[in-house]
């Protein structure tokens, strides 16, 4: 008998796509993925505590007390709703479930995981800390990223949690580089790389390809060939997300326009060995700039500090690269929450689904199209993403 369903089960479509969607998921699938304890519905805008990986501290033997094993909650801002729609025509309803499923559901799963995948990856412009591949990738450059992301990240040296997202041109260099496929390095795991394409795990950490990594383009302060220094105008408390900056130029000399800054250009501050990332686009203004940042400033900053903004020579690709990220799995966070279903039965279907263990759920709405005699599926996702620690993750640039 020829397997068919039930063209008005939603709870089909919710479950499938749920699957589809764990096996389509990269970067996700690396990074620390949360949810809230309540597993309760939610909606665009709302903000959900999700735990934080913890960290411990040594106290001397015999007269520690002991840590506080509740975990630590961070917020999370659902701001990402997302939804694929398509329509099953009657003959289509009648395929089997394996059609359906391979014709319909999964392109418009993988369409949902790779909106998800670009907002995680645009998380590089949280990262403050970069290294300049060298024109030929190999070895060398690996490691070399791998030493920044070590000495930053102090005590988590859980090498099992170390990822490297590349680049097809990436990729393509380092599967022709012996450490990835010759027989005498890699030994049986070698097989992988010449069949599969599959680089695996080499020094420390797992590569994996990322198709949603992206290109970055300055503000014309990074881009400017000769550095410009700004000193911070005011005093900023520790923790703080803002900073003033004053003594810039007022406009980039090749053209006369004002002076800009955009997400992901970097800068240290004076007696602080942080450095810190622009987080939000911003133009000079009489030679001043307010700036979104991130981290949290470290330490108090003075009125006064000089900072420096980091700019291009032929070795320093900061005014244009290709971003991949080498990555702890606590560097970032996502978490999607289930979608209510308030309204199933009232004019549409509606079934959520929701991994238990990942925190992963999808969201399927069906209803019928009367004048075009066809029913109307609709999956969708509600998530939010974050910068955890950008510390524990070094944007690998690739010369644009």
């Amino acid at each position: 008998m020829t397997n068919t369903i039930d063209p008005y089960n939603p709870i089909f479509y919710a479950q499938e796509a749920l699957i589809v969607l764990e096996d389509a998921l990269g970067m996700a699938a690396r990074v620390h993925r949360g949810y809230d304890a309540e597993r309760k519905s939610s909606n665009k805008g709302d903000t959900i505590q999700i735990s934080k990986p913890g960290t411990f501290t040594t106290q001397a033997g015999g007269t520690g007390t002991a840590a506080d094993l509740t975990p630590t909650k961070i917020d999370i801002k659902l701001d990402d709703w997302r939804e694929v729609k398509f329509g099953l025509t009657d003959k289509e309803l009648a395929y089997t479930t394996e059609k359906i499923i391979t014709d319909h559901l999964s392109p418009a799963t993988y369409a949902l995981a790779h909106y998800i995948e670009t907002k995680l990856t645009d998380l590089y412009k949280f990262v403050p800390w970069s290294f300049n591949m060298a024109s030929s990738p190999g070895a060398n450059d690996i490691v070399d990223t791998r030493k920044i992301l070590r000495d930053n990240a102090g005590t988590i040296v859980d090498s099992d949690m170390i990822h490297f997202g590349i680049d097809s041109t990436l990729e393509a260099a380092f599967l022709k580089s012996e450490v990835f496929h010759a027989a005498r390095i890699a030994g049986d795991q070698n097989m992988g790389a010449l069949m599969n394409g599959s680089l695996g795990n080499r020094f420390g950490c797992e590569h994996f390809v990322q198709q949603t990594l992206t290109s970055h383009t300055s503000g014309t302060v990074v881009s400017n060939e000769s550095d410009l220094l700004g000193t911070v105008t005011g005093n900023h408390l520790k923790d703080a997300t803002s900073l003033i900056v004053g003594g810039l130029d007022l406009s980039d000399s090749s053209s006369g326009a004002r002076e800009s800054l955009v997400a992901g250009d970097s800068f240290v501050i004076a007696g602080n060995t942080q450095r810190y990332t622009v987080t939000a686009a911003a133009t000079v203004v009489a030679g001043a700039v307010t700036l979104s940042i991130w981290p949290q400033l470290a330490a108090n900053v003075s009125n006064g500090a000089v900072v420096t903004f980091e700019t291009s020579d032929s070795t320093n690709f900061a005014d244009s690269y290709y971003a991949n990220l080498m990555f702890h799995r606590n560097a970032f966070a996502i978490a999607l929450a289930p979608l209510p279903d308030l309204g199933n039965n009232a004019g549409a279907r509606m079934a959520v689904a929701t991994d238990p263990r990942t925190g992963l759920s999808i969201r399927s709405r069906l209803a019928y199209d009367d004048t075009n005699a066809k029913v109307l599926v609709t999956l969708d996702v509600l998530f939010g993403v974050k910068c955890l620690d950008p510390n524990l993750a070094v944007v690998a640039r690739r010369n644009a």
